[in-house]
This record gives structure tokens, C-alpha cells and sequence, in this order.
């Protein structure tokens, strides 16, 4: 009898424990993101860009986006703005079955800035305290696109029209810290183009996963639910 009052007891006072960091979590109303004043990296090897009057044939680029998180906690609200992206450019010209060019002010052909692209707070996926990924909206994105043998066309993910849609993918870091793991377009979002001729018949989609991506120079930054 008394070795199972100590039984009920141990499980008594583990599942107290259990149920405690269970409801500490699941009230967790911010997030926290460690070194976040030393902004973020993400290359992009390939930045695909699925034109839809060429859908077989995506531009493909390598572009490297740099920014920063505007505060080092943010409240789980759809559409708070939480970053910017200051920084963004193709690397190599001409890209594969085509070429592009980001809207940053230096780039050939004279191009307008349309940076900072503003970074917000969409939804979490997973249950918490195990979130397994953050999703984001990026607005004012712009580029100029132009696939092998059609003319230059122009897309701008905004608020009016669609944002680019993305995602922080998650991993257990132990301790209740989630580490970023990856950044990925959602490629089911279809923005539409402008400029000459039928540009405006036609709509792109983005498709991509980093394959470099860090924050304040960690490879594998933090996230903790607070």
C-alpha cells in the first residue's frame, strides 16, 4: 500500500510538472528572437520565379536579401510589422532561362528603390509551446522579369495586391527554444504583372528555399516563446 501511494505520488508530481509547463506555454503571448539587432541573411540558390505564360520554364537567380527584426519581441499579431528587408539583389546575370532584376536603385536599367520591404506577422504553425514554423507577409517586394524570349514584365508583392508569402521553418533547440531552420517562399501565391504589351494578362509565383540563412551570424538562430 504504501509503495502505491508513492507511485501515485511520483505520478501525481509528474504530471503537475508536465501539465504546468503545458499551460506556461500554451500562454505564452510573444515571441522573442535572440541577436536580433544583427539583422538576418538569406541567400536564395535557386530564386525561382514561375512566369504563368511560361509555367515549364522558371527563371531561376540566386538573390541575396538582407534585413533586419525591428524589435527583439513581438506579440503574436496578424499583421504586425516585425522587420524589414534593407538589402536585396541578384547576384549573377544573366539567370537561367531568363533574367531578373530586384527594384533596389542600383541595379541595370535604372530601376526605382522599393526597398525597405516591410516584414510582417502572419501565423504560427504547430501547437504550443512546439511551434514548428512562423509565417511572414513581405510587401513592396519588387522585380523586373524577363523570360527567354518574351518581354520584361514587372511584379510587386504589396498590401493592395498580394504580399509574398513565407515561412520560418522550426526545430526543437531543447529547453523550450525553437531554432530557425529555414526561410521558404509559398508557392502557391500568384502576383500579378504590369508594364508593355499583356503583361497584365499573366502572374508569377515564387518558389524558393534558402540555402544560406542566418541571424546576427548564427547559422541556426533562436526563438523562444516568453
Amino acid at each position: 500500500m504504501r509503495n502505491l501511494r508513492r507511485i501515485l505520488s511520483s505520478l501525481t508530481l509528474v504530471v503537475t510538472v508536465l501539465l504546468g509547463a503545458a499551460i506556461s506555454g500554451a500562454s505564452a503571448t510573444r515571441l522573442e528572437i535572440g541577436n536580433h539587432e544583427r539583422g538576418f541573411r538569406i541567400t536564395f540558390q535557386p530564386f525561382e520565379i514561375i512566369d504563368s505564360a511560361v509555367p515549364m520554364q522558371p527563371v531561376r537567380c540566386t538573390v541575396l536579401m538582407e534585413g533586419v527584426f525591428t524589435e527583439r519581441t513581438f506579440t503574436k499579431t496578424a499583421a504586425l510589422q516585425i522587420g524589414n528587408v534593407t538589402r536585396a539583389r541578384v547576384t549573377n546575370h544573366p539567370c537561367t532561362a531568363g533574367d531578373a532584376w530586384v527594384y533596389n536603385g542600383t541595379e541595370a536599367g535604372g530601376l526605382a528603390n522599393s526597398l525597405p520591404w516591410g516584414v510582417h506577422y502572419a501565423v504560427f504553425g504547430g501547437m504550443l509551446p512546439n511551434i514548428t514554423s512562423v509565417s511572414v507577409r513581405i510587401v513592396r517586394m519588387a522585380f523586373r522579369l524577363q523570360p527567354t524570349g518574351l518581354a520584361a514584365c514587372d511584379f510587386t508583392a504589396s498590401e493592395t495586391t498580394v504580399p509574398a508569402n513565407g515561412f520560418f521553418s522550426l526545430i526543437s533547440g531543447g529547453g523550450g527554444v525553437r531554432l530557425f531552420e529555414t526561410f521558404s517562399f509559398e508557392p502557391g501565391v500568384s502576383i500579378p504583372q504590369t508594364g508593355p504589351m499583356m503583361c497584365s494578362l499573366f502572374s508569377v509565383r515564387l518558389r524558393a528555399t534558402e540555402s544560406a540563412f542566418s541571424i546576427g551570424g548564427l547559422e541556426h538562430p533562436r526563438m523562444t516563446l516568453i
